[in-house]
């Protein structure tokens, strides 16, 4: 998922049940899988629940 460097644990989560889902995967199966997202090196150091570190249009600051 390089091509969405900003998605949250959460989005993540939500976009693989319903990816593998459309893949006819069990519901059971497909929420097991979608589970693990959180773990990932990515999301190690936040919580599921925590926003991403997505800069809002007025925190970015021109470089000088």
């Amino acid at each position: 998922m390089s091509t969405q460097p900003n998605i949250t644990a959460e989005e993540l989560t939500a976009l693989v049940e319903g990816k593998l889902r459309s893949m006819h995967f069990p519901g059971f199966l497909a929420r097991r899988f979608a589970k693990e997202v959180p773990a990932l090196r990515r999301w190690k150091n936040r919580s599921a629940s925590q926003p991403s570190a997505r800069a809002s249009e007025s925190q970015l600051q021109p470089r000088a």
